[in-house]
C-alpha cells in the first residue's frame, strides 16, 4: 500500500509513518521484538523447549513455555509503552 505523504514523498506505511509522522526504524524494531514475545506463548516454542524439557526430565513437557508466559507478557507490555513513546521522538 503506497500513498502520498504531504511532502511529496511515497510511503509504503500509511498510518505509523506517513500520517503521524512516526519513525520507521523503531517500528520495526519494537515490532520484531514484539513478536518474538508472542512466539514465547505459542505452540511453536514447543518446537524449541522439547530438548531442555527432556533434559531437565520435567513431567510436563509444557513446563518451559508455562514458565514463559509471564516473561512474555511482561516484555509485551513494556514493548507497547516503548513504541508509545518512542516512535515520535
Amino acid at each position: 500500500m503506497e500513498s502520498q505523504s504531504k511532502s511529496g514523498k511515497t510511503c509504503r506505511f500509511r498510518i505509523a509513518t506517513c500520517s503521524h509522522h512516526g519513525n520507521p526504524a523503531t517500528t520495526v524494531a519494537i515490532g520484531m521484538f514484539s513478536g518474538y514475545c508472542g512466539t514465547l506463548m505459542t505452540p511453536m516454542a514447543a518446537n524449541f523447549n522439547i530438548v531442555p524439557a527432556a533434559l531437565l526430565e520435567l513431567p510436563d513437557k509444557n513446563a518451559v513455555i508455562k514458565v514463559q508466559v509471564p516473561t512474555g507478557l511482561a516484555l509485551l507490555v513494556v514493548n507497547i509503552f516503548l513504541l508509545n513513546f518512542m516512535m515520535f521522538l
